[in-house]
């Protein structure tokens, strides 16, 4: 009896485990077939940004980028003409430093890798057979009046100096126009007052260059004399303005004399600098400045050197039309060091510089 019942006890439960409800919660939705794979774009690549150029002053952009610098408080607005910077320490290109923000290069205890201070003669092999730390190529004195160029680079030079006032017009006429320049004036208008010290300042401020061009104008009678007129010089810049007058000088009207070139080296003094065309502006009377400007913009070539003076009245007058069509036809101003990055110097064939005598009345 009892298995009787235990049989239909399991009869039961299993008869109520295959008739319960199904519970909603567990019925199981047939799977949805899987959406087709979308096609991945390809990476796209990045392009890299354009660097963006400084913002400079619209005409030193148009004439004079202004857009490097060498560190050199002298040259603080160093320029960039054909990629290249203006003012930087090696002006000759040979390889050693010569001047500006580096050390200098000169003398017995130079630095290492460094001989010469041939600041505008090229010694590519630093050659310096004696030994004593001087480059050969520095202790000679070498000539020259242009370089040889295709770039549109001009040095206009000033020679004398005896009216401050025109000077000081001259300046500002260059400063205008960003244009550096070359001057050669006379100790004694230094030390009588005719240029005063501010003025010299003010070349200094301005990049300009200068170099010795003798006391009174003149190389004297004797070696002595041509000594004392160079060295009378050095210290009126150097006391009033921080000039170091050394390595450059420009004979008085060109003289030359047997004893000239020992004693220029004997005194500091590597490099005679002449020019490739001189304006002849010093005649009396004056030629007219609008046929000075004729002259210079017709005739100068690239990597002339002009001669002009400080004094005459028809320079100052001048001196702004010939900039203003220099610049025009694409030339650059520099010092005559300088120039010596775009070429080689040398010295005009024939007779020397052309004049501007034939465009004169």
């Amino acid at each position: 009896m009892i298995l009787r019942i235990q049989g239909a006890l399991i009869v039961l439960v299993a008869f109520g485990c295959a008739h319960a409800p199904v519970n909603e919660a567990q019925v199981v939705e047939p799977a949805q077939p899987a959406a087709p794979a979308q096609p991945v774009a390809p990476a796209q690549p990045v392009e890299p940004e354009e660097p963006t150029e400084p913002e400079l002053p619209v005409l030193d952009r148009a004439l004079y980028p202004n857009d490097c610098d060498d560190g050199n408080p002298v040259t603080p607005d160093d320029t960039t003409i054909d990629g290249i910077c203006i003012g930087i320490v090696d002006a000759d290109q040979d390889g050693a430093p010569n001047h500006g923000s580096g050390p200098p290069c000169v003398g017995p205890n130079v630095p290492e890798g460094c001989i010469d201070n041939c600041r505008y003669v090229r010694n590519p092999t630093q050659v310096d057979a004696d030994g004593d730390g001087l480059g050969d190529a520095c202790e000679r004195v070498a000539e020259w009046d242009h370089v040889d160029t295709d770039v549109k680079v001009v040095a206009l030079s000033f020679d004398d100096g005896y009216n401050d006032r025109r000077l000081n017009k001259i300046i500002d006429d260059l400063n205008a126009f960003g244009a550096r320049s070359t001057f050669f004036l006379n100790g004694q208008y230094v030390e009588d007052g005719t240029i005063m010290p501010e003025t010299l300042k003010r070349l200094v401020d301005g990049g300009h260059l200068c170099g010795n061009h003798t006391y009174n104008h003149t190389l004297g009678k004797g070696p002595l004399d041509t000594a004392k007129e160079i060295v009378d010089c050095e210290p009126l810049f150097e006391d009033l303005a921080g000039i170091d007058l050394k390595p450059l000088f420009r004979s008085p009207a060109y003289a030359h004399t047997m004893w000239r070139n020992s004693v220029l080296l004997k005194s500091g003094y590597n490099v005679h600098l002449k020019a490739s065309l001189d304006t002849y502006d010093w005649t009396n009377p004056p030629p007219p400045p609008e046929k000075i400007v004729e002259c210079v913009a017709a005739e100068v070539e690239p990597g002339d050197i002009v001669l002009f003076h400080v004094g005459p009245s028809s320079t100052p007058e001048a001196l702004p039309g010939i900039l203003k069509s220099l610049a025009e036809q694409g030339y650059y101003f520099v010092t005559a060091e300088d120039l010596l990055y775009f070429g080689e110097p040398a010295v005009s064939p024939g007779k020397g510089a052309r004049l501007c005598t034939d465009y004169y009345p």
